[in-house]
């Protein structure tokens, strides 16, 4: 954020870079767009049926935390260290409002329980279109 006393020149220069910013990000997303490469929406479909055979949505409920899993608490305090710090507190005050604020706080230990998830023949395909 700026700090400081803005002039007229400093917010043209703020608004031409924001669209440089932008322009470059439309140019990135239609190249990914226009991209032919990976399957089609209809071969995405009949993969995610094939495993769902695979692995039906009651083998989610079994889950059992894997032994070298990180500690949970390590992983929330580990994203402490690139946060503005004067923030941090708010955001542990906001996570300990309720189970679902908790939950959007703690996206990198969801994240990282799921990395060790579907481990069977197509884990890291299925990973790998998640992220596309």
């Amino acid at each position: 954020p700026f700090r400081g006393r803005m002039t007229h020149r400093t917010v043209i220069t703020m608004l031409y870079d924001a669209l440089e910013r932008h322009a470059r990000v439309g140019r990135i997303l239609k190249d990914v767009l226009s991209s032919k490469e990976g399957p089609t929406p209809s071969e995405s479909k009949e993969h995610g049926k094939q495993l769902r055979e695979e692995v039906p949505f009651e083998a989610h409920a079994a889950w059992l935390a894997p032994y070298s899993r990180t500690d949970p608490v390590e992983l929330l305090l580990s994203q402490d260290e690139t946060r503005v710090p004067s923030l941090v507190s708010l955001r542990h005050e906001r996570m300990a409002v309720s189970p679902f604020t908790f939950y959007r706080g703690a996206a990198l230990v969801m994240a990282s329980d799921l990395s060790h998830t579907l481990d069977g023949p197509h884990g890291a395909s299925v990973r790998r279109r998640a992220y596309r």
